[in-house]
């Protein structure tokens, strides 16, 4: 169950990543994030104590979709053989943002 606290940090998060794939990640500020998701500066530092913790959140939330995608398609192929490569393929080319969204995130790691 969503919560009010977990979907305002979704949307926090949301617009980091839109930023950094649209803008690059030198546009990546917290007055940005906090202008593209619409709440205040002091919202989002409720959630985000500093742009080091946004990036983390950024890079969890991805990881953890990316993860979870991976796994079920693993789990639902009914080949054994290659089913950990075709699930990893599938899940990094599929026509799903998440995985963009999750290199987007690294790159913002990376550069800060």
């Amino acid at each position: 169950m969503n919560t009010k606290k977990t979907l305002k940090r979704e949307l926090i998060l949301k617009a980091a990543s839109m930023i950094v794939h649209e803008q690059g990640v030198e546009k990546l500020t917290l007055e940005a994030v906090a202008k593209k998701a619409g709440v205040s500066k002091g919202g989002l530092l409720y959630h985000f104590p500093n742009k080091d913790e946004l990036i983390l959140g950024m890079v969890e939330q991805l990881s953890t979709s990316f993860v979870s995608e991976f796994n079920e398609r693993a789990e639902n192929d009914m080949h054994s053989k290659g089913r950990w490569t075709r699930a990893y393929m599938n899940t990094s080319f599929s026509g799903d943002r998440n995985a963009s969204d999750l290199y987007t995130a690294l790159s913002a790691a990376q550069f800060t």
